[in-house]
């Protein structure tokens, strides 16, 4: 007779995003991150496999959650500007509730830059999903004389993707939550 799992996937998930986040993947022996995810070696091989594939999974699972709440409020019923202002100060506002998680994306990226093909299509799918809908955003406030037209669609979706990162950077290195919101702001006023 088999067992039944002694733990919920979802949070297990949530534990080792939070143990990869802080150290990274190199930094993060297996050993703690079994004592954080409350889970013996036999559980984690059995349910997520090596090391490498539970971080895969961490990350995939983070790049997910984070996306999905960018998505919502990129889909709200709101004014593309307004939209546009609400998903930076979303970022703000996840860089301190979740600083213990918010950076993993990056770090995967710092830590591996390119050379991880399992990483990077991770992270270009997310990233994909996310351009996409700040494109949409953008070419409807165009649209509607919101933003100048000489803004470029994609650069400026790109340059609001760039500034999630940097706040997620700045907050983990001690920025004020108040400098960052002003720094959202200042993205919107420079689209203008």
């Amino acid at each position: 007779m088999s067992r039944t799992k002694e733990f919920e996937r979802e949070e297990v998930l949530r534990e080792a995003v939070s143990m990869f986040a802080h150290g990274g993947y190199a930094g993060t022996s297996t050993s703690v991150l079994l004592r954080a995810m409350g889970i013996s070696r036999q559980s984690m091989y059995d349910t997520f496999g090596d090391k490498r594939s539970l971080y895969l999974e961490a990350l995939r699972h983070h790049l997910e959650h984070t996306t999905t709440k960018q998505l919502d409020v990129l889909n709200s019923d709101a004014s593309p500007v307004c939209k546009l202002q609400a998903v930076l100060q979303h970022a703000v506002l996840q860089a301190f509730q979740e600083q213990e998680t918010n950076c993993l994306s990056v770090s995967s990226i710092c830590e591996f830059g390119y050379t991880d093909e399992d990483i990077n299509r991770a992270v270009d799918a997310a990233r994909t999903t996310l351009l996409a809908a700040l494109e949409n955003c953008i070419s409807e406030a165009k649209s509607k004389g919101a933003l100048g037209d000489e803004i470029d669609v994609r650069h400026a979706a790109l340059f609001i993707a760039i500034n999630f990162s940097g706040i997620e950077v700045a907050a983990r290195g001690g920025a004020s939550q108040s400098d960052l919101e002003d720094i959202a702001n200042l993205v919107i006023r420079n689209l203008k």
